[in-house]
């Protein structure tokens, strides 16, 4: 039997990233959210361009608000990391993509490998939403078209890369993540088509 001494409780932490908008949308089951894994003492979160890293908990930038804590179990401490590792490959620092691999659908990972349960589905549905019109999403609003000086400091300041390795973004890994993103759009141009 694991000692209650080495569990430590699972918290998913829900942010509003435009509060005014989803004053709105919360209602009807949608928002515009980010999400981390609150573990120990540290809250554990996938950022474009840094992949995963471990911040103090609740440390985001001022426009983006608290919305609430949803407990989801509790883990043995020792199987935090190796469940990190089993996640790093798919949450690489050049992995992030706003609606098929984002901040969201890593919390919701890290939690089904730590506890075996899954986010609460209002948090990343607007993701969902959005690859169904990937096309229709301004490029503004895909990280891998903006240069790294348009990306601003979101989600920097203190913290530790668990990778323990510096990654740069590259050319080829933009032209990767774009031509992804034209395979989406033809998909859902395709769906959009057969469905008329």
């Amino acid at each position: 039997l694991v000692s209650m001494k080495r569990q430590v409780e699972v918290i998913l932490n829900v942010y509003d990233l435009e509060p005014s908008v989803n004053d709105v949308l919360y209602p009807v089951g949608l928002g515009l959210y980010h999400s981390g894994v609150e573990i120990n003492g540290r809250e554990y979160v996938y950022a474009d361009g840094r992949g995963i890293v471990d911040t103090p908990p609740k440390a985001v930038p001022p426009q983006v608000v608290f919305r609430g804590a949803v407990p989801l179990g509790a883990v043995d401490r020792d199987a935090v990391a190796p469940a990190l590792d089993r996640l790093r490959g798919r949450f690489s620092p050049t992995g992030y993509d706003l609606t098929s691999n984002n901040c969201n659908h890593f919390a919701d990972a890290l939690a089904y490998e730590l506890v075996r349960a899954r986010i609460p589905s209002f948090v990343n549905r607007m993701s969902a939403l959005g690859a169904c019109v990937a096309c229709l999403v301004p490029r503004r609003h895909h990280p891998q078209q903006l240069d790294s000086d348009d990306r601003g400091d979101a989600f920097q300041g203190e913290g530790h890369s668990l990778s323990g390795a510096t990654i740069s973004s590259s050319e080829d890994d933009r032209g990767d993540a774009d031509l992804r993103r034209a395979k989406v759009r033809a998909a859902a141009l395709k769906r959009a088509a057969e469905a008329s």
